[in-house]
């Protein structure tokens, strides 16, 4: 999936990789495991597009999905990737 993302950016695009835990745990800890993801997939990232403009952040615990389920806890543990390129 890395790798076919990596074909979509270009030199000039800003390229932002997010990365999100569910509300359990230690808010500080979940902040770290959030930036640890974020920094492992723009590793990958960069790999495959080693000339890529890319933003880390970590946005930690987050409610994009229904914590009150193992369904929601799960997908809210995850790394979203913005690709933003300039307009022509």
């Amino acid at each position: 999936v890395l790798q076919s993302i990596a074909r979509a950016i270009t030199p000039q695009a800003r390229v932002i990789v997010s990365g999100y835990t569910d509300l359990g745990g230690d808010e500080a800890y979940n902040a770290q495991l959030a930036e640890q993801r974020a920094t492992a997939v723009a590793a990958e990232l960069q790999k495959n597009a080693p000339n890529a403009n890319i933003i880390v952040e970590a946005i930690g615990e987050s409610d994009l999905f229904d914590n009150n389920t193992p369904y929601g806890r799960f997908y809210s543990r995850t790394v979203q990737i913005t690709i933003e390129k300039p307009q022509q």
